[in-house]
């Protein structure tokens, strides 16, 4: 079933991540995290998001590098490409659709495991960067899959795919209070339109 509900396109994996992505929203709103995709045959991607009361910054290097920064207090939105020095900005409308883990980072530390969760075995628990996890396993046609569940705040912050197609994601960095947005970036650098 698909509808469509604010910018994206409802359908059932969409909305149990929307489900997931709030839930972790609600208690996670200052924190810097940062974490690895490393898929077969694709270029590997790097991601990072950091979040205060003050405004959202998101980053992908990957091919090139492009971040896309959101200022709460003054109600305007960037989408930056890092290696022009160039952008745009356009107005919030709507700053709670700013706020909370971006599209992107939820889709990869949430979207496997709330996508799959009723197909889950839960195989024993361990640490991942000093965080205590819950590990699950899913079984399918041609592969396995492996997630590390923060046990606090329900993110995967490790996954592993093997079989015919394999890829792993990883957090470099995960750190919740203390996160200062502002200097991340210097909007001066860049030429916005």
């Amino acid at each position: 079933m698909i509808t469509r509900q604010g910018r994206y396109i409802m359908n059932d994996r969409t909305a149990a991540l929307m489900k997931a992505k709030s839930k972790v929203d609600s208690k996670l709103t200052n924190y810097r995290i940062s974490f690895v995709l490393d898929a077969q045959g694709q270029e590997k991607y790097y991601f990072t998001q950091a979040t205060d009361s003050k405004a959202t910054f998101f980053e992908l290097r990957g091919n090139g590098r492009t971040i896309d920064y959101a200022d709460f207090v003054n109600g305007m939105a960037y989408e930056l490409d890092a290696d022009k020095k160039c952008g745009e900005k356009f107005p919030i409308d709507v700053v709670e659709e700013f706020k909370g883990l971006a599209f992107h980072t939820a889709g990869h530390l949430l979207f496997m495991y709330e996508g799959s969760k009723n197909d889950m075995k839960k195989i024993g628990n361990e640490k991942v960067m000093g965080r205590d996890t819950a590990v699950y396993s899913h079984s399918f046609s041609n592969g396995d899959m492996k997630f590390w569940i923060d046990n606090e705040y329900g993110l995967a912050l490790k996954y592993e795919q093997t079989g015919s197609q394999t890829a792993k994601m990883y957090v470099t960095e995960f750190t919740v209070g203390g996160v200062t947005v502002t200097g991340m970036i210097d909007l001066n650098e860049y030429d916005i339109g």
